[in-house]
């Protein structure tokens, strides 16, 4: 069963919740298991979360015009997040302002975390838009 397509906007809150409330979940469990590195917990997992705020304009902006043209969007969405991401954290840890082990440690972990949680939902917002029970 096809359901009425999604705005943008709809669309990108979606993506940005999800990346948020992941990210969150990492810097969270980071700043209890490890409290001497939870500033750069914090700053890892939010860097993250902002690249793939970044990186979900593409699969948005496709999701809300041709559910089916989705997946290359999906594709696009991986390298934008993964340029924003590397501009983000490159200055974060040349700066020294946080250990750079542990920013490092974090931002891996929050990127495939988030990462995993948007392919996810990608892929089941494009079966539910598009009318594939696949």
């Amino acid at each position: 069963m096809t359901q009425e397509q999604p705005s943008f906007f709809r669309c990108y809150v979606r993506f940005a919740g999800a990346g948020l409330v992941a990210a969150g979940v990492v810097a969270a469990i980071g700043c209890i298991l490890d409290p001497a590195n939870a500033r750069a917990a914090v700053a890892g997992c939010g860097a993250t979360w902002a690249a793939g705020c970044a990186g979900a304009v593409p699969t948005a902006s496709a999701l809300s015009t041709n559910p089916r043209g989705a997946g290359l969007a999906a594709l696009t969405s991986t390298g934008v997040r993964f340029g924003a991401v590397l501009l983000l954290v490159v200055p974060l840890v040349l700066s020294g302002w946080f250990p750079r082990t542990a920013l490092v440690v974090f931002v891996a972990v929050s990127y495939l975390t988030t990462l995993i949680v948007d392919s996810v939902m990608t892929v089941r917002m494009i079966q539910r838009f598009s009318g594939s029970n696949r």
